[in-house]
């Protein structure tokens, strides 16, 4: 038998990083810092500074790991955003096109699937239309010329002749047409969700997007019924790296409201309708899913930023959690109310019977906003949080002052939201406190 030399040295990377890839962190950051050897998901829950301005902390914080590690996958994005939880604008690597479709009228049994507070896109008869899709771009540390597989979750039915056909393009002329899919029948004889993918082969592309469609333009048309539910760009070629998501990022609330949107309590006038358990946690099914094709124990790390609307709660107001303290607006009550969003997640992921070492918090009190803190009893709140073996935590107080914002001009003119200079100036600053991993 002949010398593989190639062969050999591959098997000796993989025992040599078998250990590391299989070792399950202890806390967050720790969770992070394996993003150099292996995908790591990192999933935003927040209020306006999430997304405003189309950018926040996603896009900030997308610059800031793109160039410590590498993008390894779009968002998991929804196929439309009801306006609270999601941005179809996305941040700078990657953004949904295009709303064509119902967003009611489907099988009650389509309610419980797809992302929280996000809305499926129906075609009952007909043609879905070219525009929905996922279009990437070369910014960010998404790297375009890579192996790319792009992900379709859409509804099945009971009956009818549906099918849809994926393609991918050049979103820049001549726009050709780089792969079409295989037509799937969206008739199974049963109503639930299948998954679609498409993929394209590594190598380079005569334009800086491109516009992975659930019906390219151009392409063969769509036969309804037809339902989108959600959509994600995987590169194949990136080993390792991280993926963020924004699961809610809504103006104007608190830890409290989180926390009621996460425990579906519709009385707290974040959401439209009851989130069940099931559906709360389809996205990170979807997450933990693609880790595990990949080989991996999922690693999914949740990031809760939360503060400058928490000082706004009523005192009367009780907290969310099993403590149900008062003042609303004191550091108690932060505390229990980010206390019940991750026990709330963690019910999620005991109900499905996965394993919860997979799972890790991330708690950020905003960044100051006063000469004198008022949210520095925030900041010891989650510092003692962090005492979890799962769960670490940001301060902002340490990394910049409100002198330095100020000078500096990272503040809009409210006083209150960031800047795309700030977030810029910021994000690095955090990414930075993950330590360099070592086996």
């Amino acid at each position: 038998m002949g010398f593989n030399s190639a062969a050999l040295a591959a098997q000796a990377k993989a025992n040599s990083n078998a250990a590391i890839l299989a070792a399950q962190p202890r806390n967050a950051f720790g969770a992070l810092s394996r993003a150099s050897v292996r995908p790591v998901d990192l999933v935003l829950i927040g209020d306006s500074t999430q997304m405003i301005d189309g950018y926040g902390w996603w896009g900030a914080l997308t610059n800031a790991y793109g160039a410590k590690y590498t993008i390894w996958a779009t968002a998991l994005y929804p196929a439309q955003s009801s306006g609270n939880a999601y941005a179809t604008g996305g941040y700078i690597s990657a953004l949904v096109t295009g709303t064509t479709g119902a967003t009611s009228g489907a099988d009650s049994s389509f309610d419980s699937l797809g992302l929280p507070d996000t809305n499926y896109l129906y075609t009952a008869s007909g043609d879905m239309g070219g525009s929905n899709g996922v279009i990437v771009n070369n910014a960010g540390g998404f790297d375009i010329t890579g192996n790319l597989k792009h992900h379709i979750w859409h509804g099945s039915f009971t009956t009818g002749s549906g099918a849809l056909t994926p393609g991918v393009r050049l979103e820049g002329s001549p726009y050709s047409i780089l792969a079409t899919g295989s037509t799937v029948s969206t008739n199974t004889g049963a109503f639930g969700e299948i998954e679609t993918t498409l993929s394209l082969a590594a190598g380079s592309r005569a334009a800086t997007q491109l516009g992975f469609k659930t019906r390219v333009p151009g392409g063969t048309a769509s036969v309804g019924p037809t339902l989108i539910l959600a959509q994600r760009v995987e590169n194949l070629s990136a080993e390792a790296g991280i993926s963020i998501h924004s699961f809610y990022g809504v103006a104007g609330k608190s830890a409290l409201d989180m926390a009621n949107w996460a425990k579906g309590n519709v009385s707290s006038g974040t959401i439209t309708g009851t989130i069940n358990l099931s559906k709360l946690m389809w996205g990170f099914g979807k997450l933990r899913a693609m880790q595990i094709a990949r080989g991996h124990r999922p690693i999914i790390v949740v990031r809760i930023c939360t503060g400058l609307n928490d000082r706004n709660i009523a005192t009367g107001t009780a907290s969310a959690g099993w403590r149900a303290t008062t003042p609303g607006n004191g550091p108690n009550a932060y505390a229990d109310n980010i206390d019940a969003i991750i026990n709330r997640l963690e019910t999620g992921w005991r109900t499905n019977g996965w394993d919860l070492s997979e799972l890790f918090f991330l708690i950020v009190p905003s960044y100051p906003v006063a000469s004198v803190d008022d949210m520095a009893s925030y900041r010891a709140a989650a510092k003692n949080g962090a005492n979890r073996q799962n769960v670490s935590w940001v301060d902002y107080s340490a990394l910049t002052s409100y002198a330095e914002i100020t000078a500096n001009g990272w503040l809009k003119s409210d006083g209150i939201h960031a800047n795309g200079t700030g977030f810029d100036n910021l994000a690095p600053r955090e990414v930075a406190l993950i330590p360099a991993f070592a086996a």
